[in-house]
Protein backbone atom coordinates (compact mmCIF):
# COMPACT_ATOMS: atom_id res chain seq x y z
CA UNK A 1 0.00 0.00 0.00
CA UNK A 2 2.83 2.42 1.02
CA UNK A 3 4.92 1.43 -2.11
CA UNK A 4 1.45 2.25 -4.19
CA UNK A 5 1.14 5.68 -2.17
CA UNK A 6 4.84 6.44 -3.02
CA UNK A 7 4.31 5.72 -7.02
CA UNK A 8 1.53 7.56 -7.15
CA UNK A 9 2.94 10.89 -5.70
CA UNK A 10 6.14 10.32 -7.90
CA UNK A 11 3.98 11.02 -10.75
CA UNK A 12 4.16 14.88 -11.94
CA UNK A 13 0.27 14.61 -12.94
CA UNK A 14 -0.52 13.86 -9.54
CA UNK A 15 1.62 16.04 -7.36
CA UNK A 16 1.02 19.01 -9.77
CA UNK A 17 -3.05 18.44 -9.40
CA UNK A 18 -2.88 18.44 -6.02
CA UNK A 19 -0.61 21.55 -6.11
CA UNK A 20 -3.16 23.46 -9.14
CA UNK A 21 -6.07 22.37 -6.92
CA UNK A 22 -5.63 23.78 -3.31
CA UNK A 23 -3.45 27.06 -4.90
CA UNK A 24 -7.14 26.90 -7.02
CA UNK A 25 -8.91 26.93 -3.87
CA UNK A 26 -6.63 29.22 -1.30
CA UNK A 27 -6.48 31.76 -4.59
CA UNK A 28 -10.29 32.03 -4.61
CA UNK A 29 -10.77 32.05 -1.21
CA UNK A 30 -7.84 34.83 -0.85
CA UNK A 31 -9.85 36.89 -3.42
CA UNK A 32 -13.08 36.77 -2.10
CA UNK A 33 -11.48 37.90 1.80
CA UNK A 34 -10.29 41.23 -0.67
CA UNK A 35 -13.24 41.43 -2.21
CA UNK A 36 -15.61 41.68 0.95
CA UNK A 37 -12.32 44.05 2.37
CA UNK A 38 -12.42 46.13 -1.00
CA UNK A 39 -16.56 46.75 -0.32
CA UNK A 40 -16.33 47.65 2.98
CA UNK A 41 -13.39 50.05 3.24
CA UNK A 42 -14.48 51.51 -0.32
CA UNK A 43 -18.04 51.32 -0.25
CA UNK A 44 -20.50 51.16 -2.90
CA UNK A 45 -18.73 53.75 -5.30
CA UNK A 46 -15.86 52.50 -5.44
CA UNK A 47 -16.18 49.14 -4.99
CA UNK A 48 -18.04 49.04 -8.12
CA UNK A 49 -15.37 51.12 -10.19
CA UNK A 50 -13.11 48.43 -9.02
CA UNK A 51 -15.15 45.35 -10.84
CA UNK A 52 -15.65 47.55 -13.52
CA UNK A 53 -11.46 47.98 -14.13
CA UNK A 54 -11.05 44.04 -13.45
CA UNK A 55 -14.13 43.34 -16.18
CA UNK A 56 -12.84 45.32 -18.95
CA UNK A 57 -9.17 43.47 -18.12
CA UNK A 58 -10.93 40.24 -18.60
CA UNK A 59 -12.39 40.94 -21.33
CA UNK A 60 -9.23 42.30 -23.48
CA UNK A 61 -7.53 39.12 -21.71
CA UNK A 62 -9.14 37.02 -23.64
CA UNK A 63 -6.93 36.30 -27.20
CA UNK A 64 -4.29 35.39 -24.57
CA UNK A 65 -5.54 33.04 -22.64
CA UNK A 66 -7.09 31.14 -25.39
CA UNK A 67 -3.21 31.49 -26.36
CA UNK A 68 -1.95 30.49 -23.48
CA UNK A 69 -3.97 27.34 -23.66
CA UNK A 70 -2.58 26.02 -26.81
CA UNK A 71 0.96 26.89 -25.70
CA UNK A 72 0.45 24.50 -22.51
CA UNK A 73 -0.68 21.96 -24.88
CA UNK A 74 2.04 22.44 -27.02
CA UNK A 75 5.12 22.65 -25.07
CA UNK A 76 3.37 19.58 -22.53
CA UNK A 77 2.72 17.24 -25.75
CA UNK A 78 6.45 17.90 -26.70
CA UNK A 79 8.14 15.16 -24.98
CA UNK A 80 11.49 15.30 -26.87
CA UNK A 81 12.99 18.75 -25.69
CA UNK A 82 9.89 20.71 -24.00
CA UNK A 83 12.86 23.11 -22.62
CA UNK A 84 13.82 23.54 -26.43
CA UNK A 85 10.73 24.18 -27.51
CA UNK A 86 9.51 26.51 -24.29
CA UNK A 87 12.27 28.67 -25.26
CA UNK A 88 11.80 29.01 -29.07
CA UNK A 89 8.25 30.58 -28.13
CA UNK A 90 9.84 32.99 -25.63
CA UNK A 91 12.12 34.55 -27.87
CA UNK A 92 9.68 34.56 -30.37
CA UNK A 93 7.57 36.37 -28.12
CA UNK A 94 10.17 39.11 -27.17
CA UNK A 95 10.64 39.52 -30.68
CA UNK A 96 6.57 40.10 -31.24
CA UNK A 97 6.81 42.34 -28.28
CA UNK A 98 9.98 44.52 -29.81
CA UNK A 99 7.79 44.49 -33.33
CA UNK A 100 4.28 46.04 -31.44
CA UNK A 101 6.41 48.72 -29.65
CA UNK A 102 5.38 51.49 -31.69
CA UNK A 103 1.38 50.27 -31.84
CA UNK A 104 1.97 50.08 -28.50
CA UNK A 105 3.36 53.61 -27.99
CA UNK A 106 0.01 54.25 -30.20
CA UNK A 107 -2.28 52.69 -28.23
CA UNK A 108 -1.34 54.53 -25.27
CA UNK A 109 -2.58 57.84 -27.28
CA UNK A 110 -6.23 57.31 -26.44
CA UNK A 111 -5.98 56.79 -22.70
CA UNK A 112 -7.51 60.38 -22.21
CA UNK A 113 -10.42 59.21 -24.37
CA UNK A 114 -11.09 56.17 -22.00
CA UNK A 115 -12.85 57.99 -19.66
CA UNK A 116 -15.51 59.13 -22.01
CA UNK A 117 -16.19 55.78 -23.30
CA UNK A 118 -16.15 53.60 -19.85
CA UNK A 119 -17.17 55.85 -17.41
CA UNK A 120 -13.76 54.85 -15.33
CA UNK A 121 -12.48 57.92 -13.40
CA UNK A 122 -9.35 59.32 -14.90
CA UNK A 123 -7.05 57.75 -12.96
CA UNK A 124 -8.00 54.53 -13.36
CA UNK A 125 -8.46 55.01 -16.99
CA UNK A 126 -4.65 55.81 -17.66
CA UNK A 127 -3.53 52.50 -15.62
CA UNK A 128 -6.25 49.95 -18.08
CA UNK A 129 -4.04 49.67 -21.32
CA UNK A 130 -0.70 49.27 -19.10
CA UNK A 131 -2.32 46.57 -16.78
CA UNK A 132 -4.22 44.51 -19.76
CA UNK A 133 -0.57 44.48 -21.52
CA UNK A 134 0.92 43.00 -18.20
CA UNK A 135 -1.67 40.38 -17.74
CA UNK A 136 -0.95 38.97 -21.34
CA UNK A 137 3.08 39.38 -20.85
CA UNK A 138 2.38 37.50 -17.16
CA UNK A 139 -0.01 34.73 -18.64
CA UNK A 140 2.25 34.10 -21.12
CA UNK A 141 5.28 32.93 -18.63
CA UNK A 142 2.61 31.37 -16.28
CA UNK A 143 1.52 29.41 -19.76
CA UNK A 144 5.30 28.28 -20.19
CA UNK A 145 5.24 26.99 -16.98
CA UNK A 146 2.52 24.78 -17.19
CA UNK A 147 3.67 23.47 -20.15
CA UNK A 148 6.53 22.47 -18.90
CA UNK A 149 4.60 20.98 -15.57
CA UNK A 150 6.38 23.27 -13.15
CA UNK A 151 3.24 23.53 -11.56
CA UNK A 152 4.73 24.53 -7.67
CA UNK A 153 6.14 27.40 -9.26
CA UNK A 154 3.34 28.09 -11.10
CA UNK A 155 1.20 27.54 -7.97
CA UNK A 156 3.44 29.62 -5.91
CA UNK A 157 3.59 32.47 -8.71
CA UNK A 158 0.01 32.96 -8.85
CA UNK A 159 -0.53 32.43 -5.08
CA UNK A 160 1.92 35.95 -4.90
CA UNK A 161 0.01 37.48 -7.08
CA UNK A 162 -3.00 36.80 -5.17
CA UNK A 163 -1.56 37.96 -1.90
CA UNK A 164 0.16 41.06 -3.38
CA UNK A 165 -3.88 41.83 -3.99
CA UNK A 166 -4.85 41.52 -1.00
CA UNK A 167 -1.68 43.40 0.71
CA UNK A 168 -3.26 46.51 -1.94
CA UNK A 169 -6.45 47.17 0.44
CA UNK A 170 -4.39 47.47 3.54
CA UNK A 171 -3.38 50.96 1.96
CA UNK A 172 -7.05 52.14 2.53
CA UNK A 173 -7.66 50.59 5.64
CA UNK A 174 -4.80 52.46 7.36
CA UNK A 175 -5.69 55.49 5.36
CA UNK A 176 -2.68 55.80 3.02
CA UNK A 177 -4.88 56.55 0.01
CA UNK A 178 -8.12 55.08 -1.60
CA UNK A 179 -9.05 53.01 -5.06
CA UNK A 180 -6.11 54.78 -7.12
CA UNK A 181 -3.52 54.10 -4.87
CA UNK A 182 -4.76 50.43 -4.46
CA UNK A 183 -4.76 49.73 -8.29
CA UNK A 184 -0.84 51.27 -8.14
CA UNK A 185 0.25 49.06 -5.64
CA UNK A 186 -1.05 46.19 -7.84
CA UNK A 187 -0.06 47.36 -10.91
CA UNK A 188 3.43 47.45 -9.42
CA UNK A 189 3.33 44.19 -7.85
CA UNK A 190 2.32 42.40 -11.04
CA UNK A 191 5.32 44.21 -12.77
CA UNK A 192 7.60 42.20 -9.63
CA UNK A 193 5.78 39.24 -10.46
CA UNK A 194 6.54 39.41 -14.25
CA UNK A 195 10.08 39.91 -13.77
CA UNK A 196 10.45 37.02 -11.48
CA UNK A 197 8.87 34.91 -13.59
CA UNK A 198 11.02 36.14 -16.48
CA UNK A 199 14.05 35.64 -14.15
CA UNK A 200 13.10 32.27 -13.42
CA UNK A 201 12.34 30.82 -16.85
CA UNK A 202 15.30 33.02 -18.05
CA UNK A 203 17.68 30.91 -15.59
CA UNK A 204 15.93 27.59 -16.57
CA UNK A 205 16.13 27.70 -20.65
CA UNK A 206 19.70 29.87 -20.68
CA UNK A 207 21.03 26.19 -21.67
CA UNK A 208 18.62 25.37 -24.19
CA UNK A 209 19.12 27.60 -27.32
CA UNK A 210 16.65 26.49 -30.49
CA UNK A 211 18.76 26.61 -33.87
CA UNK A 212 15.49 27.57 -35.57
CA UNK A 213 12.05 29.23 -33.91
CA UNK A 214 10.77 30.07 -37.10
CA UNK A 215 8.82 26.56 -37.60
CA UNK A 216 7.08 26.89 -34.11
CA UNK A 217 5.41 30.25 -35.14
CA UNK A 218 4.78 28.59 -38.50
CA UNK A 219 2.93 25.72 -37.07
CA UNK A 220 0.95 28.62 -34.61
CA UNK A 221 0.07 30.39 -37.80
CA UNK A 222 -1.68 27.10 -39.39
CA UNK A 223 -3.14 26.12 -35.83
CA UNK A 224 -4.70 29.55 -35.69
CA UNK A 225 -6.54 29.15 -39.17
CA UNK A 226 -8.04 25.90 -38.01
CA UNK A 227 -11.61 25.92 -37.16
CA UNK A 228 -10.86 24.11 -33.50
CA UNK A 229 -9.05 27.23 -32.70
CA UNK A 230 -12.02 29.91 -33.59
CA UNK A 231 -14.44 27.80 -31.87
CA UNK A 232 -12.17 28.09 -28.55
CA UNK A 233 -11.76 31.93 -29.24
CA UNK A 234 -15.44 32.70 -29.69
CA UNK A 235 -16.53 30.02 -27.04
CA UNK A 236 -14.40 31.87 -24.18
CA UNK A 237 -14.57 35.23 -25.42
CA UNK A 238 -18.48 34.56 -24.98
CA UNK A 239 -18.13 33.27 -21.46
CA UNK A 240 -15.86 36.08 -20.47
CA UNK A 241 -18.25 38.69 -21.85
CA UNK A 242 -21.04 36.85 -19.95
CA UNK A 243 -19.29 37.54 -16.94
CA UNK A 244 -17.98 41.18 -17.15
CA UNK A 245 -20.09 43.20 -19.46
CA UNK A 246 -23.25 43.61 -17.58
CA UNK A 247 -20.55 45.03 -15.03
CA UNK A 248 -19.06 47.34 -17.78
CA UNK A 249 -23.19 48.22 -19.01
CA UNK A 250 -23.68 49.17 -15.67
CA UNK A 251 -20.09 51.10 -15.05
CA UNK A 252 -21.82 53.22 -18.26
CA UNK A 253 -24.81 53.49 -17.69
CA UNK A 254 -25.79 53.40 -13.90
CA UNK A 255 -24.71 55.70 -11.01
CA UNK A 256 -21.51 54.97 -8.97
CA UNK A 257 -23.03 53.59 -6.16
CA UNK A 258 -25.69 51.56 -8.31
CA UNK A 259 -22.82 50.05 -9.76
CA UNK A 260 -21.18 48.56 -6.36
CA UNK A 261 -24.72 47.51 -5.74
CA UNK A 262 -24.89 45.50 -8.53
CA UNK A 263 -21.36 43.94 -8.53
CA UNK A 264 -21.57 42.81 -5.10
CA UNK A 265 -25.27 41.03 -6.27
CA UNK A 266 -22.89 39.66 -9.61
CA UNK A 267 -20.23 38.21 -6.31
CA UNK A 268 -22.85 36.59 -4.69
CA UNK A 269 -24.12 34.83 -7.98
CA UNK A 270 -20.90 33.66 -8.85
CA UNK A 271 -19.59 32.06 -5.67
CA UNK A 272 -20.93 28.57 -6.86
CA UNK A 273 -18.69 29.15 -9.82
CA UNK A 274 -15.75 30.42 -7.82
CA UNK A 275 -15.91 27.50 -5.34
CA UNK A 276 -15.81 24.49 -8.14
CA UNK A 277 -13.13 26.56 -10.29
CA UNK A 278 -10.87 23.86 -9.69
CA UNK A 279 -12.75 21.26 -10.73
CA UNK A 280 -13.43 22.90 -13.97
CA UNK A 281 -9.91 22.59 -15.48
CA UNK A 282 -9.84 19.23 -14.20
CA UNK A 283 -12.89 17.87 -15.38
CA UNK A 284 -11.93 19.72 -19.40
CA UNK A 285 -8.68 16.67 -18.47
CA UNK A 286 -11.70 14.11 -17.93
CA UNK A 287 -13.76 14.79 -20.55
CA UNK A 288 -11.02 15.20 -23.24
CA UNK A 289 -9.90 11.75 -21.70
CA UNK A 290 -10.43 8.67 -24.08
CA UNK A 291 -12.52 7.05 -21.17
CA UNK A 292 -15.83 5.41 -21.77
CA UNK A 293 -18.14 8.54 -23.21
CA UNK A 294 -21.38 6.94 -20.62
CA UNK A 295 -19.24 7.44 -17.46
CA UNK A 296 -18.40 11.10 -18.86
CA UNK A 297 -22.10 11.60 -19.70
CA UNK A 298 -22.65 10.52 -16.06
CA UNK A 299 -20.56 12.62 -14.40
CA UNK A 300 -21.68 15.92 -16.13
CA UNK A 301 -25.11 15.23 -15.13
CA UNK A 302 -24.39 14.52 -11.85
CA UNK A 303 -22.52 18.03 -11.50
CA UNK A 304 -25.57 19.88 -13.27
CA UNK A 305 -27.62 18.00 -10.54
CA UNK A 306 -25.34 18.45 -7.88
CA UNK A 307 -25.47 22.66 -8.85
CA UNK A 308 -28.83 22.86 -8.95
CA UNK A 309 -29.30 21.42 -5.23
CA UNK A 310 -26.84 24.16 -4.19
CA UNK A 311 -28.67 26.52 -5.89
CA UNK A 312 -32.09 25.64 -4.47
CA UNK A 313 -29.75 25.81 -0.66
CA UNK A 314 -28.31 28.94 -1.76
CA UNK A 315 -32.00 30.51 -2.57
CA UNK A 316 -33.44 29.78 0.93
CA UNK A 317 -29.79 30.68 2.48
CA UNK A 318 -29.71 34.18 0.41
CA UNK A 319 -33.49 34.96 1.06
CA UNK A 320 -33.79 34.29 4.66
CA UNK A 321 -30.18 35.15 5.82
CA UNK A 322 -29.29 37.77 3.12
CA UNK A 323 -29.34 40.64 5.90
CA UNK A 324 -26.88 38.58 7.97
CA UNK A 325 -24.17 38.27 4.87
CA UNK A 326 -24.19 41.44 3.51
CA UNK A 327 -23.91 43.25 7.10
CA UNK A 328 -21.29 40.61 8.14
CA UNK A 329 -19.42 40.64 4.64
CA UNK A 330 -19.98 44.09 2.95
CA UNK A 331 -21.32 46.61 5.83
CA UNK A 332 -24.37 48.26 5.94
CA UNK A 333 -23.75 50.61 2.92
CA UNK A 334 -24.94 47.14 0.57
CA UNK A 335 -28.08 47.21 2.80
CA UNK A 336 -29.66 47.76 -0.71
CA UNK A 337 -28.50 44.64 -2.29
CA UNK A 338 -30.61 42.05 0.15
CA UNK A 339 -33.76 41.58 -1.46
CA UNK A 340 -32.34 40.69 -4.63
CA UNK A 341 -29.87 37.85 -3.11
CA UNK A 342 -32.18 35.34 -3.58
CA UNK A 343 -32.54 36.14 -7.70
CA UNK A 344 -28.45 35.98 -7.16
CA UNK A 345 -28.55 32.19 -6.32
CA UNK A 346 -30.73 31.68 -9.06
CA UNK A 347 -28.64 33.74 -11.61
CA UNK A 348 -25.37 31.64 -10.21
CA UNK A 349 -26.68 27.97 -10.43
CA UNK A 350 -27.33 28.62 -14.39
CA UNK A 351 -24.44 30.50 -14.54
CA UNK A 352 -22.40 27.78 -13.12
CA UNK A 353 -24.45 24.79 -15.47
CA UNK A 354 -23.24 26.74 -18.61
CA UNK A 355 -19.49 26.68 -17.56
CA UNK A 356 -19.78 23.17 -17.15
CA UNK A 357 -21.77 22.22 -20.30
CA UNK A 358 -19.43 24.69 -22.30
CA UNK A 359 -16.41 22.82 -20.91
CA UNK A 360 -17.74 19.10 -21.72
CA UNK A 361 -18.47 20.14 -25.44
CA UNK A 362 -15.05 22.49 -25.59
CA UNK A 363 -13.17 18.69 -24.51
CA UNK A 364 -15.25 17.27 -26.73
CA UNK A 365 -14.59 19.52 -29.63
CA UNK A 366 -17.68 20.05 -30.58
CA UNK A 367 -19.41 22.97 -32.72
CA UNK A 368 -21.95 22.83 -29.74
CA UNK A 369 -19.21 25.01 -27.20
CA UNK A 370 -20.38 27.66 -30.22
CA UNK A 371 -24.29 28.04 -28.50
CA UNK A 372 -23.63 30.76 -25.88
CA UNK A 373 -21.61 32.76 -28.91
CA UNK A 374 -24.52 32.50 -31.48
CA UNK A 375 -27.30 33.21 -28.49
CA UNK A 376 -24.75 36.40 -26.57
CA UNK A 377 -25.94 38.93 -29.44
CA UNK A 378 -29.60 38.89 -28.15
CA UNK A 379 -28.40 39.35 -24.90
CA UNK A 380 -26.43 42.52 -25.79
CA UNK A 381 -29.41 44.12 -28.16
CA UNK A 382 -31.44 43.20 -25.17
CA UNK A 383 -29.51 45.08 -22.47
CA UNK A 384 -30.05 48.21 -24.46
CA UNK A 385 -33.82 48.36 -24.41
CA UNK A 386 -34.22 47.32 -20.78
CA UNK A 387 -35.27 50.32 -18.33
CA UNK A 388 -32.34 51.83 -16.60
CA UNK A 389 -33.37 49.70 -13.23
CA UNK A 390 -30.84 46.76 -11.29
CA UNK A 391 -33.86 44.23 -11.09
CA UNK A 392 -35.02 44.26 -14.72
CA UNK A 393 -30.64 43.60 -15.79
CA UNK A 394 -31.17 40.70 -13.13
CA UNK A 395 -33.93 39.32 -14.39
CA UNK A 396 -32.59 39.52 -17.86
CA UNK A 397 -29.54 37.38 -16.56
CA UNK A 398 -31.60 34.49 -14.98
CA UNK A 399 -33.60 34.33 -18.47
CA UNK A 400 -30.99 34.70 -20.43
CA UNK A 401 -28.59 32.21 -19.00
CA UNK A 402 -31.79 29.75 -18.43
CA UNK A 403 -32.21 29.77 -22.14
CA UNK A 404 -28.77 29.05 -22.69
CA UNK A 405 -27.96 26.40 -20.29
CA UNK A 406 -31.53 24.67 -21.54
CA UNK A 407 -29.95 25.15 -24.94
CA UNK A 408 -26.67 23.21 -24.25
CA UNK A 409 -28.51 20.87 -21.94
CA UNK A 410 -30.87 20.48 -25.04
CA UNK A 411 -27.53 20.11 -27.33
CA UNK A 412 -26.16 17.24 -24.78
CA UNK A 413 -29.20 14.82 -25.03
CA UNK A 414 -29.23 15.42 -28.43
CA UNK A 415 -25.65 14.50 -28.64
CA UNK A 416 -26.08 11.17 -27.15
CA UNK A 417 -28.27 9.93 -29.39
Amino acid sequence: MRRHIKLYWSNEYVQGGIFLTLSAFMANALNYVFNFFAARVLGPSGYGELIAFYSYIALFSVPMVVLSNIIIQRISSHTASPYLYANSFAIQFRHILFRLLPFIGLSMLGIPFISRITNLSPVVSYLLIPAILLGIVSSFYLSIYQGLKLFFLFSLLGLASVVFKLASIAIPVFKYGALNEVLIFQFLSGVFIVFISFMILSKLLRNHIPKNTSSTVTKLKRFFSGSQFIITLFSVLSFTMLSNIDVMFVKKFFSSGETGIYSSWALFAKIILYVVAPLTQISFVFFAGNSKKYLQDRVLLITLGILVFVGGMGYFGYTYLGTFFISSLFGSTFQDVVPFLGLAAIFGMFYAAISFLNTYFLAKRSRYALILALLLPFYLITLFFLPKTLVYLMWTNIIFSALVAASYLGAFLLSGK
